[in-house]
């Protein structure tokens, strides 16, 4: 590499650095100015400050992107090394874009107002650190540093569902919440001490190599207790339940984080560790993550379709997004086992296109469903009409949310979907003489849903 461009890495990783340390300080200054006289500059600074942080590293995401810079490195006391390569940057530059939109949208959202300033502050800190919780579970190098990002990520979300104590259902939903999460993460512990074991060490960058000479019983094992673990962060079905019920217990900004960003992680998680980690998977592993994604995707979009709460049904169908997420890297796993680069490449390109897709729509619906319900005072859709003449900038904005998550072109919702269809009907021509290769059009049938 050239003096130029080692400069220029030089100059991302201190972006890199600076962004997270603005999303820290954003949470600090939620603390420091606690008093009711000065929650309205906390709650001003924590997301402002948030905003330009999430800035700088989607700037850090996009020049990785972009460039032929293959990693960025910085490290962190405790966390250990940080490593921003392509895939990690796909998610950190996804997941600094929604941060930025949800921070410039809380300025105006009062979640707690005038009455509690004290838990105001507080929950201010947790916005911050769950913001810096997700970048770091997506450049995380080694196995502590991932699983302490983990469970600071679910510890943050939490405090945010259960942040509006107006709302009765918040602290049930908070349980749940708990409840999942911890359970799933129990699952991503046990593998990952299990691979770090054999392997010898905790970083990751030497598991691949040890994975190889595994025995294939324990390769599917680390993999079934990855899958479990990640599905049900990724709200899929049947560990989907938590979503539905947190979603309407926390404010409209962190609902859009949380679909749009949280739930990415466990797609992350899926590509970094059972398709990128995990070598010769066996040709199972991608069936059952594929049949889990059409069984997510159609039973959540029937549950959406008849919910009457918006925040509710926009849950149901963020589990459903995920499900069509699931179908194309299980599409993507099992042409890899048979060797067919092309249509594994376009499967994955498809995941992440959409992924990338729905954080986009889903955020926005959030934040505009946030608008609707601090306009009218209720969810529940029967008393939403007419609001077009009220709010016409509000609903247009919604439209387009609509349209798009509809997959009609063409918005980027149809374009991502148009692209794992194809994957997955090239598939099925690949495999045409093969019985794995006749569930590919059931899967785009479930897709066409």
């Amino acid at each position: 590499m050239s003096i130029l461009g080692v400069a220029r890495m030089l100059l991302v990783s201190v972006v890199l650095r600076l962004g997270m340390v603005m999303i820290l300080c954003a949470g600090i200054a939620g603390v420091v100015f606690r008093s009711k006289k000065d929650s309205n500059v906390a709650g001003l600074a924590t997301y402002i400050l948030c905003a330009l942080g999430s800035l700088l590293l989607l700037v850090s995401a996009l020049y990785v992107l972009l460039t032929d810079a293959s990693t960025v490195m910085l490290e962190i006391p405790v966390i250990g090394v940080l490593l921003l390569d392509k895939l990690a940057a796909v998610f950190a530059g996804l997941i600094s874009l929604v941060a930025l939109t949800a921070s410039i949208y809380a300025v105006g959202y009062q979640v707690l107002e005038q009455h509690n300033h004290s838990a105001a502050c507080w929950t201010n800190l947790a916005y911050a650190i769950f913001i810096l919780a997700m970048i770091l579970v997506v450049t995380a190098s080694n196995m502590v540093g991932f699983l302490f990002a983990w469970e600071l990520m679910a510890l943050a979300s939490y405090l945010l569902v259960v942040s509006d104590v107006r709302k009765k259902e918040s602290a049930k939903a908070g349980v749940l919440y708990l409840v999942m999460t911890h359970g799933a993460a129990a699952f991503l512990i046990v593998a990952f001490l299990l691979w770090s074991n054999w392997a010898g060490t905790p970083d990751f960058s030497r598991w691949a190599a040890s994975a190889a000479q595994m025995p294939a019983g324990m390769r599917s094992a680390l993999f079934l207790m990855l899958l479990v673990g990640f599905a049900a962060k990724a709200g899929a079905v049947p560990l989907h339940i938590w979503l539905p019920e947190a979603h309407p217990a926390a404010p409209s900004h962190v609902s859009a984080l949380m679909s749009g960003a949280m739930l990415k992680t466990a797609i992350y998680g899926l590509l970094r560790f059972c398709v990128t980690l995990l070598p010769e998977s066996a040709v199972w592993w991608g069936i059952v993550v594929l049949l889990i994604g059409v069984v997510s995707a159609v039973i959540c979009v029937l549950y959406a379709v008849v919910e009457r709460d918006i925040k509710r049904l926009l849950a149901y169908s963020s589990a459903e997004n995920n499900g069509i997420i699931l179908m194309s890297i299980g599409a993507g796993m099992t042409a890899q086992h048979y060797g067919l680069a092309q249509v594994a490449s376009l499967a994955f390109a498809a995941a992440l296109f959409h992924a990338l897709n729905h954080a986009t729509f889903k955020s926005l619906l959030f934040m505009n469903a946030g608008a609707i319900i601090k306009a009218a005072g209720s969810r529940s859709l029967d008393y939403l009409g007419g609001l077009i003449r009220r709010m016409p900038w509000t609903a247009a904005s919604f439209l387009v949310g609509a349209m798009a998550i509809a997959s009609l072109p063409p918005l980027n919702g149809f374009a991502s979907e148009w692209a794992v269809f194809q994957s997955l009907i090239g598939l099925s021509r690949q495999l045409s003489g093969h019985w794995s290769g006749l569930l590919m059009p059931l899967a785009a049938s479930g897709l066409a849903l």
